[in-house]
């Protein structure tokens, strides 16, 4: 299948080539995706950047855009047909090991979860016992809070955990109606700039690099059998737009705001820092050819097991799409 597959790009290449190159071909041989992405600091700027350079049209892609506010209603959105790709935090990478989504790609290793605590309440997540706890539900941060009780010997049977999206659950903290959020930045940087004096109960940093918190773009199983070209332009996309966000954070900040809403200052302060690793796309090949990126998800897959959150995990061998994302590796140009 996949010399058939790198046969027919090479063949495709030609095409391009007689028809005066990549604009050309893009014109010609467009193919539609349907993405959905979260208008967030991880994977906002890269839709910024691909409607800001031409990504879309520079790759043949007929791009429909959908946002949402997590990653779970993502892939219930690809499991009724609405959308064929998608991008989830940490927190929901329980999704491809239990055969919900396939990972056709990574975008960074996000270490900006956090569990927040009110003004006095600490120094760690032992102080939250008994505690009215926000959270969102199946996200990266119910992640982070379920790896930071597990470690202090407690469980969610401990707290008084309050369901409540990342709209609710800022101004509900900052209300004072619950104790603590398990919230991501920017999010939480919205917190601490109106309660400085909140306590950092626990945070992804500290369980890496034995965990490697991943984010990743995922697809429906049916997309990748049925528009698997799309789905490798696509990734072609987004790998361009990392490679960019990787050499001009500043500039990718200011173009984020037209996608997320954000300042911009808060955007770079965000890539710029050790909240989060951003790779280039040379890097996630090797990574992919090396077998890290395996390990990294394999580890997650222990972790959701050891917590509870699914039973058993099939094996990133069998979820994680590596010969596409290559194959999307070797468009770039």
């Amino acid at each position: 299948m996949l010399r058939r597959q790198i046969i027919r790009f090479a063949a495709l290449g030609g095409i391009a080539a007689t028809l005066g190159g990549t604009a050309a071909f893009a014109q010609a041989e467009m193919v539609k995706v349907r993405f959905g992405y979260i208008p967030d600091a991880a994977v906002g700027p890269l839709v910024a950047i691909a409607n800001s350079q031409g990504l879309w049209k520079k790759y043949g892609v007929e791009i429909q855009l959908i946002s949402f506010t997590n990653g779970p209603s993502q892939v219930v959105a690809m499991e009724s047909g609405s959308i064929d790709a998608g991008f989830v935090g940490p927190g929901a990478m329980w999704l491809p090991p239990v055969g919900r989504a396939k990972v056709i790609g990574i975008n960074m290793l996000d270490f900006g979860n956090v569990v927040l605590g009110q003004p006095g309440i600490g120094p760690d997540v032992t102080a939250l016992r008994g505690k009215t706890v926000g959270v969102p539900e199946g996200t990266s941060g119910e992640m982070i809070l379920r790896q930071a009780l597990e470690k202090a010997g407690m469980t969610l049977d401990d707290i008084q955990k309050v369901n409540l999206d990342p709209a609710n659950l800022v101004p509900a903290f900052i209300s004072g109606r619950v104790d603590a959020a398990a919230i991501w930045y920017p999010p939480a940087a919205t917190i601490l700039e109106n309660l400085p004096d909140a306590t950092l109960l626990a945070s992804d940093a500290a369980f890496y690099p034995e965990l490697a918190p991943v984010s990743a773009f995922l697809a429906s199983p049916e997309a990748v059998s049925s528009n698997r070209e799309g789905l490798v332009r696509l990734m072609a996309v987004m790998n361009e737009a990392m490679d960019y966000r990787y050499d001009n954070v500043s500039e990718t900040a200011q173009l984020a705001t037209a996608v997320t809403g954000l300042d911009a200052s808060l955007v770079s302060g965000i890539l710029g820092s050790d909240r989060v690793k951003m790779f280039q796309t040379s890097e996630l090949v090797a990574a992919t050819e090396n077998g890290n990126v395996f390990k990294w998800l394999n580890a997650r897959n222990d972790l959701f097991v050891a917590l509870g959150t699914i039973t058993t995990a099939i094996p990133a061998e069998d979820y994680y799409e590596d010969e596409l994302f290559l194959e999307s590796a070797s468009r770039l140009h």
